[in-house]
């Protein structure tokens, strides 16, 4: 299932190189829902990173995204769960 959020870019951080293979990038954006701000972060994988080099902080941008969950059991036998947002295309609102 795939979702979007609009929102003001408040961060672009620079691609990461993970590992060998693997690079991600992430964007985060203030978006407001009534009166509260909520500033929820995208993480882009690989080729999709660079749909961020021409976006610019302060820009209004709309994030498509699909929600990854993943389950991690620590050496000490914890589980934990994470989650990701993970951006696969946007639309910059110029």
């Amino acid at each position: 299932m795939s979702y979007s959020t609009k929102g003001k870019v408040i961060s672009i951080q620079d691609p990461i190189q993970v590992t060998e293979k693997f690079m991600k990038r992430t964007v985060i954006l203030s978006v407001i829902e009534g009166t509260y701000e909520q500033k929820p972060s995208f993480e882009f994988t690989q080729d999709k990173c660079d749909l961020l080099n021409s976006v610019e902080e302060g820009q209004e941008l709309t994030v498509h995204w699909n929600l990854n969950g993943r389950e991690w059991i620590s050496p000490s036998g914890e589980t934990k769960y994470f989650n990701t947002l993970n951006g696969w295309k946007i639309d910059a609102d110029f």
